[in-house]
C-alpha cells in the first residue's frame, strides 16, 4: 500500500491509533471470550489476533534486518493458505503470548520511526507480502492491516454485548 506524503508523524499517529484500537478491543475479555467471539466462519477474535501476530512478526523482522541476508518475502505462498496455516500453527499459543508478539512488533515499528534517519526511512525493500516499500510505507501498511482487523473485532464485540 503506497500512501503519498507519509511523514514520520503521520505513521506515528497510525501506530498510536492502532495500539489504542488493540487495547480497546481486548480490554476486559478473557482468552475464552476472544475464542468464543466468531469474526468469520473460520476465525474467532483470538484467531484474528494470532493472524496479526504472524504478520507483525514478519514485518518486525523485516524492519530489524532491513539490509540483512534473511528474506522474509512470501513470494510463492498463496496468502489465504499461508494465513490459514500460520493461524492453525499458533492455535496452541495462549493470549498472553499472542499479545506479547503483537506488542513486540509495535515496539519495533516505534523504534524504527525513532531511530532511523529520514533517508533511512525512505530506503526501499520488498515487504513480506511481496510489495516494494520504504520503511514508513511498510509500517503504515501493516498498521492499516491491523487496524482493519481490530475494528472488525470491535464491531463484533459491540454487536455481541
Amino acid at each position: 500500500m503506497t500512501t503519498p506524503e507519509l511523514t514520520r508523524r503521520h505513521v506515528h499517529q497510525r501506530l498510536h491509533d492502532t495500539y489504542q484500537a488493540f487495547i480497546s478491543c481486548t480490554t476486559g475479555l478473557s482468552e475464552a471470550d476472544l475464542d468464543a467471539l466468531a469474526i468469520t466462519s473460520e476465525w474467532s477474535a483470538l484467531d484474528i489476533l494470532r493472524h496479526l501476530s504472524v504478520w507483525g512478526e514478519l514485518s518486525a523482522r523485516t524492519l530489524a534486518n532491513w539490509h540483512g541476508q534473511q528474506n522474509w518475502v512470501l513470494r510463492s505462498a498463496v496468502l489465504d493458505d499461508f494465513n490459514a496455516e500460520m493461524v492453525a500453527e499458533r492455535a496452541d499459543k495462549h493470549l498472553n503470548e499472542v499479545v506479547d508478539h503483537i506488542l513486540a512488533a509495535y515496539g519495533q515499528y516505534a523504534s524504527t520511526l525513532l531511530e532511523c534517519s529520514d533517508e533511512e526511512l525512505q530506503e526501499r525493500t520488498i515487504a513480506p507480502w511481496d510489495e516494494d516499500l520504504n520503511r514508513m510505507e511498510l509500517i503504515y501498511g501493516i498498521l492499516a492491516h491491523d487496524l482493519h482487523h481490530l475494528r472488525e473485532i470491535q464491531k463484533f464485540r459491540s454487536q455481541s454485548a
